[in-house]
């Protein structure tokens, strides 16, 4: 083999290694946090000692629930940066072996796979989206378009919900227990 091809199945291998990373970090994170949520929610509901530690947990459950929101979509975001690199190498792999034109170099593969990137996370990069065939596909049923990133984007919603709960219980109570002291 050549050493372009070589450099192209290593480039393809560490994308995909990159977009695993992220799922996994996703993954890891999600679980981490949905076990703390439930237990500062479990803590504060369970102190007894009026509306302030539910009003204190509330607001914890919130700002994880947030920032949990947000890192899952970020690692959503590179995981498919690298798989759209991963399609690219592996299209110049099969065309080189094809025999037909010359495989693009790495750089052009990342600026290629960086362009249709963009153009699928437009909201992130403010970047117009072009289609390349300008043709309307028929829409898929709502479970097939159904995107696993949505069901994890889901998880933190609720748990922002969970907090939001807590955070209203604990200033409920709080404030009653204000004007009765």
């Amino acid at each position: 083999m050549s050493e372009k091809m070589d450099a192209l199945l290593a480039y393809m291998a560490d994308a995909g290694e990159q977009a695993r990373h992220h799922e996994t970090e996703r993954s890891s994170f999600t679980n981490a946090g949905l076990g703390f949520a439930g237990a500062i929610a479990t803590v504060a509901a369970s102190a007894g000692q009026g509306g302030t530690p539910l009003l204190v947990g509330g607001i914890a459950v919130v700002f994880l629930g947030v920032f949990g929101l947000v890192l899952s979509l970020k690692c959503y975001e590179r995981n498919r940066f690298h798989v759209k690199v991963f399609e690219l190498a592996r299209k110049a792999i099969d065309t080189a072996l094809a025999g037909g034109t010359p495989p693009p170099s790495l750089t052009e593969i990342r600026a290629a796979a960086e362009l249709e990137h963009r153009a699928q996370f437009r909201t992130l990069y403010s970047a117009p989206r072009s289609s390349s065939s300008g043709a309307s596909k028929a829409r898929p049923s709502w479970l097939v378009g159904l995107r696993l990133n949505r069901l994890w984007l889901i998880a933190w919603i609720l748990v922002i919900s969970g907090g939001t709960v807590l955070t209203v219980a604990g200033a409920a109570i709080w404030c009653g227990d204000t004007r009765t002291g």
